[in-house]
């Protein structure tokens, strides 16, 4: 039992002015070991700023045990702007759930949009949970949250679940 991360973002020196970026990142994470996975995972706090742009996501496998997964979590309260990324997540399998998108905390301090996000509805897999509950559509987290109003929910032509580049 572990934790796998693809991009890890914690507690950065910024400011409304130093605005941390992370872009044009291509991440694939395909674990079957029984551990948590997150494709990028935000966990810095109030009064840390980042843009999150134009990265193509990809969680894969097939587990077992209580391993939840994510292709995208914003954990804690971060200012961050998440816009034109592709967050995927057909990981399946265990007791643990399996998220495209995640949210934990005050929606006001992140904007999300004109993503695609797809999640494959396989065992134990949601769209997303945006601190509160579950949202297994993308029209529920809309409603929701407030957010990805011009995002989008479906497969991207990806070349394979381990070579992400566009077919």
């Amino acid at each position: 039992t572990g934790s796998v991360y693809g991009i890890h973002l914690f507690d950065i020196q910024g400011s409304a002015s130093l605005i941390g970026v992370v872009s044009n990142n291509m991440i694939v994470i395909d674990a079957t070991a029984p551990l948590i996975a997150r494709g990028i995972y935000d966990q810095t706090a109030t009064g840390e700023f980042y843009n999150i742009y134009y990265n193509t996501v990809s969680v894969t496998g097939s587990v077992t045990g209580a391993s939840n997964s994510e292709a995208y979590y914003w954990s804690i309260a971060s200012t961050t702007n998440v816009k034109n990324n592709i967050f995927t997540n057909s990981r399946s399998g265990g007791t643990g759930k399996h998220y495209a998108i995640r949210f934990n905390t005050t929606l006001a301090n992140v904007t999300s949009d004109y993503n695609d996000i797809f999640n494959s509805g396989g065992t134990a897999n949601v769209f997303g949970n945006d601190g509160t509950a579950d949202r297994t559509t993308i029209a529920l987290w809309r409603t929701n949250t407030g957010k990805d109003a011009r995002s989008e929910e479906h497969t991207s032509e990806l070349q394979s679940r381990v070579d992400i580049s566009y077919a």
